[in-house]
């Protein structure tokens, strides 16, 4: 399974194992301050779906970087996701 590693901002140096359908062109992180948050939530489909509104921090594919079975993403605020309040 390919890895898919962080790179610039606060999540610098964050990796995870991603699956083989592919990488994706922007990833979006949950902000460190947020992390706590999901941890103390219950139930696997709260989890997923806080995660996905908490997570507002873009990271882009470097392809310059990356090879075959390890994706690089590349901190890009200007894609940054808008909180919803």
């Amino acid at each position: 399974m390919p890895k898919m590693q962080l790179f610039g901002g606060e999540k610098d140096g964050w990796d995870t194992t991603v699956s083989l359908d592919g990488r994706p062109e922007v990833f979006y992180a949950v902000p460190n301050l947020d992390e706590d948050k999901i941890k103390k939530t219950r139930g696997n489909n709260a989890k997923t779906e806080l995660r996905d509104r908490l997570a507002i921090l873009a990271y882009k594919f470097d392809p310059d970087t990356s090879t075959a079975n390890h994706f690089k993403m590349r901190r890009a605020p200007e894609l940054d996701r808008v909180r919803q309040t």
